[in-house]
């Protein structure tokens, strides 16, 4: 089950995302104070995505987004929720790290397609999809590694196939090289667009080179 924390002092605000997220099969983690215990406990947990009010007691969203991004190093999606629509502002939360800045009051409806959309495509799952995953001749078993081509098998490198794995769990999915280096090397420090493409190549050259579709200006995605 993904995981989305939300940090604010507003209890009604809790209640309300909680029970929003859970019948989307969303378990939300409420956090009402931002103590030094609770940011250590969010960069533990890792959840795929933290929703941080502005307006927190003894500090503010940003500091608090500063300190997860930047001394914490986690991978989470950070989202700002404010009443203040000023660009100033949103430009302070952007310029410490947060990916997105959200002025209440936001439509459920239109931020659940928010949340699926940032979980399906900038975050995924924590852990590797388990069993068997084909796609035309190809065959991938998570559990062993093994991937077959027809009746060949190949083994690859690890980060080769993570990187063959994401495709094909996100068959319709166009990934940018920074958005593949993030989920994989979970992780956006040292990225070199370079790296990816030296990836890519080696899969090609050992799968097939129809594989991996190349999409002009964006990056990647699994060929249809």
């Amino acid at each position: 089950m993904p995981q989305i924390a939300v940090v604010s002092n507003n209890i009604k605000e809790h209640q309300e995302l909680s029970s929003l997220f859970k019948k989307e099969g969303i378990e939300c983690i409420n956090i009402s104070e931002a103590t030094a215990k609770n940011i250590d406990l969010l960069s533990n947990i890792s959840p795929e995505i933290i929703m941080l009010d502005l307006e927190l007691k003894g500090t503010d969203g940003i500091e608090v987004c500063h300190q997860l991004k930047n001394e914490k190093k986690i991978s989470s999606f950070v989202i700002l929720l404010s009443n203040k629509p000023e660009e100033y502002i949103q430009l302070e939360a952007f310029k410490v790290g947060a990916d997105d800045y959200l002025v209440k009051a936001v439509n459920h409806r239109v931020l659940i397609k928010k949340l699926k959309a940032i979980l399906r495509r900038f975050i995924g799952p924590k852990e590797p999809f388990l069993g068997l995953l084909s796609y035309k001749e190809i065959r991938v078993d998570t559990e062993t590694h093994e991937v077959y081509r027809n009746k060949d098998r190949f083994y690859l490198p690890k980060k080769d196939f993570e990187i063959l794995v994401l495709f094909l769990t996100s068959p319709n999915i166009t990934y940018t090289r920074e958005e593949i280096y993030q989920r994989v090397w979970n992780s956006q420090d040292h990225f070199n667009a370079r790296i990816i493409d030296v990836h890519i190549r080696k899969i090609r050259e050992k799968l097939g080179a129809y594989l991996i579709e190349t999409v002009k200006g964006v990056g990647y995605k699994l060929a249809p």
